[in-house]
């Protein structure tokens, strides 16, 4: 009875809610659906093996616990069956699959109970109850597979299942021949059309598993390019030529914390080169057919343009300064920077690239140490020169390291004057400048560093105008300031086709 009238007093409760706008409280109950709607697939599974083995002898004795995991598995059912329920009211499912998704897992919940009262009543008798029992539990299950199976569909798509399934087994259940292929690399990207070839194949990889026909989320469709166009429940999504207005843009380049960040957290989450070609196709017109050839490319998109065109049996080796080889330094030339105050380390086994970290005790980093460091120019990648002195005979031959990427120079007496020396670091990708009294002034003076990637400017003098010349001349830049919270980024900077990431302080 208790049951009953906590299953009456909830479906009463939904009902009345459905017939105006969900609650804030119910939407937030039907979040914990899918922690719950396992439990009952657990205990369902184990009272019916625990039914069947309990009629081998060997195993006889096990009958006694059936009740209760049964009853176990009714309680869970009713609650994932209301859970689900409230969980609906959020939309964006496709209406049919819902429907019967929904029905099969009352059925769950309504044959589990009707198995245990039977259960309950046919204990040690042989009668009627006993002779309903085993096919009430038999019918639960079958409404068990279906309610999940079908409940898969809506979270993962009706593919989901079945998407791999090899040939042979498609053909036995009856299913037709496999269309859809993998990806292949581009061979030609100046004939690749933009929409088709490079980035619907994104939509497919990322969005298209939430925003398809059976799973609408905020009523939005990216599986054609048809139903992209008309956007969803809060209207259009792209704005075409303008990836700054566009809604779509705007979300997936939201912090991933945000509410409103897609794909969600928790999600496989867009690469910066998926991003750049998105934005760059949007920029582009967002048309359908127009190919790479007929289209202005910036130097982001050519860097994710070159990703394009890599084989799957190159995914994975070394780019950049990384994919050349160099010699291995010479032995002595190493027990000479380490006995004048540097560690060094190999940066990995597959190459004779160093990491090189200046702890000298006088802290001084002048002429008589960059010599030493000179010795192996060529497999210098990573220098750590934080917390030194530093002095204009020690930074003026650094442009002598070709193959320097990372840098950091952060805690040091580092003046706009001495940024000038890196100019010469084509392959800098990497810059540590916090705690130091760099200005605007020099800023400047790293404009010609195009392939920076990520700076680190924390308690430095410069301007939130001065970091936003600097990533207008660098594409891409990632600019760590720390001067606001994450969630006040200026409109400005969301809008800007780069990004400034700011941290607590």
């Amino acid at each position: 009875m208790p049951l009953f009238m906590f299953v009456v007093s909830n479906t009463a409760f939904a009902a009345e809610a459905a017939s105006e706008e969900p609650s804030a409280f119910l939407l937030f109950l039907g979040r914990f659906h899918p922690l719950f709607v396992h439990l009952p697939i657990g205990f369902l599974i184990i009272a019916f093996l625990l039914e069947c083995f309990s009629r081998l002898q060997r195993f006889h004795e096990v009958r006694h616990a059936t009740s209760l995991v049964l009853l176990l598995g009714t309680i869970s059912a009713v609650a994932a069956a209301l859970l689900g329920y409230f969980l609906s009211f959020e939309g964006g499912y496709d209406e049919d699959a819902l429907f019967w998704h929904q029905w099969f897992g009352i059925g769950v919940a309504v044959t589990a109970a009707i198995a245990y009262y039977l259960k309950i009543r046919s204990e040690g008798k042989v009668n009627m109850a006993r002779k309903a029992y085993i096919p009430a539990l038999s019918v639960s299950m079958v409404s068990l597979m279906a309610a999940g199976h079908l409940g898969g569909n809506l979270t993962h798509g009706s593919e989901y299942l079945t998407q791999y399934m090899p040939g042979p087994l498609r053909t036995l259940a009856g299913l037709p021949v496999q269309t859809k292929t993998v990806a292949k690399p581009i061979t030609n990207i100046q004939e690749a059309v933009l929409y088709t070839d490079i980035v619907h194949p994104i939509f497919e990889e990322r969005c298209i598993s939430c925003h398809n026909p059976e799973k609408k989320k905020g009523d939005l469709l990216m599986h054609n390019f048809a139903d992209l166009m008309k956007g969803g429940e809060d209207g259009k999504v792209l704005v075409a030529g303008k990836s700054a207005e566009s809604s779509l843009y705007k979300h997936i380049t939201l912090p991933l914390e945000h509410d409103d960040h897609m794909p969600p957290k928790g999600k496989k989450q867009l690469t910066k080169a998926q991003i750049e070609l998105i934005r760059w196709w949007i920029d582009e017109g967002a048309s359908p057919d127009k190919k790479v050839a007929q289209a202005k490319i910036d130097e982001p998109v050519k860097e994710a343009l070159a990703k394009m065109g890599v084989s799957s049996e190159d995914e994975g080796k070394p780019t950049g300064i990384f994919a050349k080889q160099v010699a291995p330094a010479n032995a002595a030339s190493i027990a000479t920077l380490k006995k004048a105050g540097f560690m060094v380390m190999s940066i990995s086994q597959d190459n004779h690239y160093l990491q090189v970290k200046f702890t000298a005790a006088e802290n001084t980093f002048g002429a008589e140490q960059i010599k030493n460091l000179l010795t192996v120019a060529q497999q210098v990648a990573w220098l750590d020169l934080s917390d030194a002195k530093l002095t204009p005979e020690g930074l003026k031959d650094l442009s002598k390291l070709p193959n320097l990427t990372r840098l950091r120079m952060d805690k040091t007496n580092i003046t706009d004057e001495y940024l000038a020396h890196l100019k010469g670091l084509p392959n800098l990708e990497y810059l540590n400048l916090y705690n130091t009294q760099v200005s605007d002034k020099g800023l400047a003076q790293l404009a010609s560093l195009k392939n920076l990637k990520t700076l680190y400017l924390w308690q430095t003098q410069v301007s939130p105008e001065g970091v936003q010349n600097l990533q207008k001349q660098i594409p891409g830049l990632v600019a760590n300031t720390g001067w606001v919270e994450k969630d006040t980024i200026s409109t400005a900077q969301k809008n800007s086709q780069v990004k400034v990431v700011s941290q607590k302080k």
